[in-house]
């Protein structure tokens, strides 16, 4: 799924992963719930009532988590500042005090095992601050396959490695729908009703799910086809009218000259004083058309 992606790459530390760093093209961060998680057990295995060297760690990934809240709004350019400005100052306390502290417990120990884990993959930890639009963690990716993943446990197994990869790419096509404010089906039907019709880089990339709502894809279509049919509408409404004129003009022999410029017409009457004259050829047109009121003439 992901040769010739071109980009950053957060994961765990499963090293299934690990051929996927070794591609040039991909940069590869670690996501620092994963670290959290694990002191968070350290803590929970300390002497009620005491503080511990977990205790330290959680204290400053909590204020990284802090500072994260504060930019939550704020763009990307401005998040990298404060990245700068707040979160590098505490990435390097943590990393003095991950030097001074792994050399200091077991390994085997719940302690030993969070601090090990934050140092294999404290390179990877800290360049969520590189840019503004990276995250400090994957929670919002593993918010997103939590559905499938409780659902695997009624199927359990895909029986082929195709039906895997058909799986995956479902999977990944609904949660980006649900991610940019889509409704899932009804995109899903949008996309492919329109696939069809695709002809152009444009189109194609107007059915992306970051790109435009079904329903305001259907009223931009609906409003351009009534414009262009409303346009060809009046243009056969205006030459019916002069048709319309032209046949008045020779029943009533009136001198007008039509001067067209299309789409505009311009009618230029030379013996009515104004254009309201136009009226009284038909309203006598209308009059000679019955015999009863010949006489009215």
């Amino acid at each position: 799924l992901l040769e010739s992606y071109r980009g950053y790459v957060m994961t765990d530390d499963y090293a299934g992963y690990n051929a996927l760093a070794l591609q040039p093209s991909v940069e590869r961060l670690a996501c620092m719930a994963h670290a959290r998680r694990k002191f968070v057990d350290a803590q929970k295995v300390q002497p009620k009532g005491k503080t511990g060297r977990a205790d330290i760690a959680l204290t400053m990934i909590n204020k990284l988590y802090g500072i994260e809240r504060e930019l939550k709004d704020v763009s990307d350019e401005q998040r990298f500042t404060g990245r700068q400005e707040k979160s590098l100052p505490i990435l390097t306390q943590l990393k003095s005090w991950l030097d001074k502290t792994q050399s200091q417990v077991t390994a085997q120990s719940a302690l030993g095992k969070a601090v090990h884990y934050l140092a294999n993959n404290w390179s990877r930890l800290e360049r969520y601050v590189e840019a503004g639009y990276l995250a400090i963690d994957n929670n919002a990716a593993e918010r997103a396959i939590k559905p499938f993943v409780i659902g695997r446990k009624a199927w359990l197994f895909s029986d082929t490695v195709n039906g895997a990869t058909a799986s995956a790419k479902i999977y990944s096509l609904v949660e980006t729908a649900k991610v940019n404010g889509q409704e899932p089906y009804t995109w899903l039907r949008h996309v492919l009703e329109q696939l069809p019709h695709a002809s152009s880089v444009a189109d194609y990339e107007a059915l992306l799910a970051e790109g435009e709502p079904p329903h305001r894809y259907a009223l931009r279509q609906a409003r351009e086809k009534f414009c262009r049919d409303g346009f060809i509408g009046l243009c056969h409404g205006v030459f019916a009218t002069l048709l319309f004129v032209q046949n008045l003009v020779s029943l009533v022999k009136l001198d007008i000259r039509v001067t067209m410029f299309d789409p505009v017409l311009f009618v230029f009457l030379n013996k009515p004083r104004n254009l309201l004259g136009a009226v009284a050829p038909v309203r006598r047109l209308s009059w000679l058309s019955d015999d009863r009121h010949l006489r009215r003439l």
